[in-house]
């Protein structure tokens, strides 16, 4: 039988690592003007600006911000760290882990709970990632075009 050692939700980014690392950077200092936070169906996350994290190997965090995961309803918050990282050479991950020991690995009610919010969370994470790199799409075609029409002469 194994045992858990630590509790990690994360889901997969279709965005090489420096887009994404790009992209965490916009979307973190969008949630931390005043009033910023991100929201989720069934989960809220407030986050502090992020850091920078020395790179020692391609598995490392590319990027981090530290905040606060709670419920839809605002009660019983939980300190939580959120990580970039490399998955492959075209594909990152967001994660999200508890900080401190607020979720212990063995109480099953606490982790269901842990895993339950940062799930969601991971997920639309993710897919404001995503989002960003779909823009960013529109914008090069934009101005590709607009470069274009000039050479033309439209």
């Amino acid at each position: 039988m194994t045992s858990a050692t630590t509790l990690y939700v994360y889901r997969r980014v279709r965005m090489p690592a420096v887009a994404a690392a790009a992209a965490f950077d916009d979307l973190i200092a969008e949630a931390t003007q005043p009033r910023g936070q991100f929201v989720a169906p069934t989960a809220v996350l407030k986050v502090r600006p992020p850091h920078d994290l020395p790179c020692h190997s391609p598995a490392d965090a590319l990027r981090a911000a530290e905040g606060r995961l709670s419920p839809f309803s605002g009660r019983g918050s939980l300190p939580v760290e959120v990580d970039l990282a490399p998955w492959s050479a075209r594909e990152t991950s967001i994660g999200i882990r508890p900080r401190g020991r607020l979720v212990p690995l063995a109480d099953g009610r606490r982790q269901r709970r842990f895993v339950r919010l940062a799930d969601a969370m991971a997920l639309h994470l993710a897919g404001r990632l995503e989002a960003y790199a779909t823009t960013w799409e529109r914008e090069v075609v934009r101005e590709a075009a607009a470069l274009v029409r000039q050479a033309v002469g439209i």
